[in-house]
Protein backbone atom coordinates (compact mmCIF):
# COMPACT_ATOMS: atom_id res chain seq x y z
CA UNK A 1 0.00 0.00 0.00
CA UNK A 2 3.02 2.28 -0.11
CA UNK A 3 3.60 2.85 3.60
CA UNK A 4 6.90 4.70 4.04
CA UNK A 5 7.29 5.40 0.30
CA UNK A 6 7.72 8.93 -1.09
CA UNK A 7 6.55 9.39 -4.68
CA UNK A 8 7.67 12.58 -6.41
CA UNK A 9 5.13 13.69 -9.02
CA UNK A 10 7.05 15.95 -11.39
CA UNK A 11 4.21 17.74 -13.14
CA UNK A 12 2.21 20.97 -12.83
CA UNK A 13 1.84 21.03 -9.05
CA UNK A 14 -0.79 19.86 -6.62
CA UNK A 15 -4.06 21.03 -5.13
CA UNK A 16 -2.97 20.90 -1.49
CA UNK A 17 -6.57 21.12 -0.26
CA UNK A 18 -7.86 18.13 -2.27
CA UNK A 19 -9.84 15.94 0.17
CA UNK A 20 -8.49 12.68 -1.25
CA UNK A 21 -4.82 13.72 -1.23
CA UNK A 22 -4.23 16.28 1.55
CA UNK A 23 -3.46 13.64 4.19
CA UNK A 24 -0.83 12.01 1.97
CA UNK A 25 1.35 15.01 1.14
CA UNK A 26 5.00 14.57 2.03
CA UNK A 27 6.34 16.84 4.78
CA UNK A 28 10.05 17.54 5.07
CA UNK A 29 10.38 17.62 8.86
CA UNK A 30 13.88 19.09 8.82
CA UNK A 31 12.58 22.14 6.95
CA UNK A 32 9.26 22.28 8.84
CA UNK A 33 11.05 22.35 12.20
CA UNK A 34 14.02 24.37 10.95
CA UNK A 35 14.77 28.04 10.53
CA UNK A 36 12.85 29.96 7.86
CA UNK A 37 15.08 31.03 5.00
CA UNK A 38 17.68 28.35 5.74
CA UNK A 39 18.34 25.06 3.91
CA UNK A 40 17.97 23.01 7.09
CA UNK A 41 18.32 19.62 5.40
CA UNK A 42 21.26 20.71 3.19
CA UNK A 43 19.67 19.43 -0.02
CA UNK A 44 20.19 22.71 -1.89
CA UNK A 45 16.58 23.94 -1.58
CA UNK A 46 15.43 26.44 1.04
CA UNK A 47 12.23 25.74 2.99
CA UNK A 48 11.08 22.89 0.72
CA UNK A 49 8.58 21.69 3.30
CA UNK A 50 6.02 20.19 0.87
CA UNK A 51 7.82 20.05 -2.47
CA UNK A 52 9.36 22.48 -4.93
CA UNK A 53 8.43 24.78 -7.80
CA UNK A 54 11.15 24.57 -10.44
CA UNK A 55 9.51 27.27 -12.59
CA UNK A 56 9.61 29.98 -9.92
CA UNK A 57 12.47 28.46 -7.89
CA UNK A 58 10.48 28.47 -4.66
CA UNK A 59 8.56 26.17 -2.35
CA UNK A 60 5.08 26.93 -3.74
CA UNK A 61 4.33 23.70 -5.64
CA UNK A 62 0.58 24.16 -5.99
CA UNK A 63 -1.54 24.01 -9.15
CA UNK A 64 -1.55 27.29 -10.98
CA UNK A 65 -4.04 29.17 -13.13
CA UNK A 66 -3.57 29.15 -16.88
CA UNK A 67 -3.92 32.25 -19.02
CA UNK A 68 -7.62 31.45 -19.52
CA UNK A 69 -8.21 31.29 -15.74
CA UNK A 70 -8.65 27.52 -15.58
CA UNK A 71 -6.50 25.40 -13.32
CA UNK A 72 -4.32 22.83 -15.03
CA UNK A 73 -4.53 20.01 -12.50
CA UNK A 74 -2.78 17.10 -14.16
CA UNK A 75 -0.39 16.75 -11.21
CA UNK A 76 -3.33 16.51 -8.82
CA UNK A 77 -4.98 13.87 -10.99
CA UNK A 78 -1.79 11.81 -11.22
CA UNK A 79 -1.17 12.17 -7.46
CA UNK A 80 -4.68 10.91 -6.75
CA UNK A 81 -4.21 7.83 -8.91
CA UNK A 82 -1.01 7.12 -7.01
CA UNK A 83 -1.90 7.89 -3.40
CA UNK A 84 -5.48 9.03 -2.84
CA UNK A 85 -6.54 8.12 0.68
CA UNK A 86 -8.49 4.87 0.84
CA UNK A 87 -11.63 4.09 2.84
CA UNK A 88 -12.53 7.72 3.48
CA UNK A 89 -15.96 7.64 1.84
CA UNK A 90 -14.76 10.12 -0.80
CA UNK A 91 -13.42 9.80 -4.31
CA UNK A 92 -11.10 6.93 -5.04
CA UNK A 93 -8.39 4.92 -3.37
CA UNK A 94 -4.98 5.35 -4.96
CA UNK A 95 -2.79 2.44 -6.02
CA UNK A 96 -0.62 3.15 -2.96
CA UNK A 97 -2.97 4.87 -0.47
CA UNK A 98 -0.36 5.00 2.30
CA UNK A 99 2.41 6.54 0.16
CA UNK A 100 3.33 10.21 0.45
CA UNK A 101 3.27 12.45 -2.60
CA UNK A 102 6.08 14.96 -3.11
CA UNK A 103 4.77 17.57 -5.57
CA UNK A 104 7.28 19.10 -7.96
CA UNK A 105 5.89 21.83 -10.19
CA UNK A 106 7.74 22.08 -13.49
CA UNK A 107 5.07 23.57 -15.79
CA UNK A 108 4.56 27.31 -16.13
CA UNK A 109 1.20 28.84 -16.96
CA UNK A 110 2.50 29.74 -20.43
CA UNK A 111 4.16 26.40 -21.27
CA UNK A 112 3.46 24.56 -24.47
CA UNK A 113 4.33 20.96 -25.23
CA UNK A 114 6.61 22.08 -28.05
CA UNK A 115 8.64 24.25 -25.68
CA UNK A 116 12.01 22.72 -24.77
CA UNK A 117 11.87 24.73 -21.52
CA UNK A 118 8.83 22.74 -20.47
CA UNK A 119 10.78 19.49 -20.66
CA UNK A 120 14.00 21.04 -19.31
CA UNK A 121 12.11 22.14 -16.18
CA UNK A 122 10.98 18.55 -15.81
CA UNK A 123 14.56 17.34 -15.70
CA UNK A 124 15.35 20.00 -13.09
CA UNK A 125 12.35 18.61 -11.19
CA UNK A 126 13.86 15.14 -11.30
CA UNK A 127 17.09 16.55 -9.87
CA UNK A 128 15.07 18.08 -7.02
CA UNK A 129 13.24 14.79 -6.38
CA UNK A 130 16.60 13.03 -6.15
CA UNK A 131 17.93 15.63 -3.69
CA UNK A 132 14.74 15.42 -1.63
CA UNK A 133 15.09 11.66 -1.24
CA UNK A 134 12.12 10.40 -3.26
CA UNK A 135 11.81 6.62 -3.56
CA UNK A 136 9.87 6.82 -6.83
CA UNK A 137 9.72 9.59 -9.44
CA UNK A 138 6.63 9.79 -11.65
CA UNK A 139 6.85 11.52 -15.04
CA UNK A 140 3.50 11.71 -16.82
CA UNK A 141 4.64 13.99 -19.59
CA UNK A 142 3.88 14.33 -23.25
CA UNK A 143 5.25 16.27 -26.13
CA UNK A 144 7.13 16.10 -29.38
CA UNK A 145 9.86 13.50 -29.67
CA UNK A 146 12.43 16.04 -30.81
CA UNK A 147 12.48 18.02 -27.56
CA UNK A 148 14.72 15.60 -25.59
CA UNK A 149 17.16 15.64 -28.52
CA UNK A 150 17.38 19.43 -28.16
CA UNK A 151 18.53 18.97 -24.57
CA UNK A 152 21.53 16.79 -25.41
CA UNK A 153 22.65 14.37 -22.70
CA UNK A 154 20.69 16.01 -19.85
CA UNK A 155 17.78 13.50 -19.94
CA UNK A 156 20.10 10.50 -19.81
CA UNK A 157 22.32 11.91 -17.07
CA UNK A 158 19.51 12.82 -14.68
CA UNK A 159 17.67 9.51 -15.15
CA UNK A 160 20.91 7.58 -14.68
CA UNK A 161 21.60 9.53 -11.47
CA UNK A 162 18.18 8.57 -10.11
CA UNK A 163 18.72 4.93 -11.02
CA UNK A 164 22.21 4.93 -9.47
CA UNK A 165 20.61 6.01 -6.20
CA UNK A 166 18.06 3.19 -6.36
CA UNK A 167 15.14 5.46 -7.27
CA UNK A 168 12.48 3.95 -9.51
CA UNK A 169 11.59 6.29 -12.39
CA UNK A 170 8.13 5.70 -13.85
CA UNK A 171 7.08 7.30 -17.13
CA UNK A 172 3.77 7.51 -18.95
CA UNK A 173 3.28 6.36 -22.49
CA UNK A 174 0.86 7.75 -24.99
CA UNK A 175 0.66 11.37 -23.82
CA UNK A 176 2.15 12.73 -27.01
CA UNK A 177 2.67 11.90 -30.67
Amino acid sequence: KGDGIVVAVVDDGLDFSHKDIKDNIYTNLAELNGVAGVDDDNNGYIDDINGWNVVDNDNVADDHPLANGNIFSHGTQVSGVICATGNNQFGISGAAPLAKVLPVRCVSSSATLSDAGYIYNGYEGIAYAIAAGADIINLSWGGPRHVPDMLGSIPHMVIQEAQARGILVVVASGNGK
